[in-house]
């Protein structure tokens, strides 16, 4: 673990509140950060853990990214903190040349839960911020007017 308070990222407190006690969890998500926590200390073979890229995706949402609809029309997005665990633990682990180690992403996530407004403001980081030579995004969604919205 860094230093000082301010060099942790939202990942690791998660991580370690999961493993404390301090958050309620399934037992894969108690599994996946027992996995994790050495990992964002020490990295994974050739990956390591950067805290910098990392909080980058999050501070580009809740900066830039608006909410779209709704009651809180026009508001800065604020990213729950399971929201901002998943994104700088996909973000955030490189190799030397920092080139990320995952590429592709899975989450399962609830009705009404803003998947649609996420997506979208991981997809406009992507393809604005990321500083990629080619980047591309893709939806999928159970219709084609949802895909539509993002």
């Amino acid at each position: 673990m860094p230093d000082k308070l301010d060099d942790i990222t939202t990942a690791e407190i998660y991580c370690r509140q999961i493993l404390d006690g301090g958050i309620v969890a399934c037992k894969k998500l108690y599994a996946l950060c027992t996995m994790l926590e050495p990992r964002l200390s020490n990295g994974y073979k050739k990956w390591h853990y950067d805290r910098a890229k990392a909080r980058r995706v999050v501070d580009f949402i809740e900066h830039f990214c608006c909410i779209p609809a709704g009651r809180r029309y026009g508001k800065p997005m604020i990213l729950e903190p399971y929201q901002k665990f998943v994104i700088e633990v996909s973000f955030g682990f490189v190799d030397d040349d920092g080139i990320r180690q995952f590429n592709e992403i899975f989450w399962y996530v609830a009705k009404k839960n803003a998947k649609t407004t996420l997506a979208a403001a991981i997809t406009h980081y992507a393809l604005t911020s990321d500083f990629e030579g080619k980047p591309e995004s893709y939806v999928i969604a159970s219709s084609e007017n949802q895909a539509g919205l993002c």
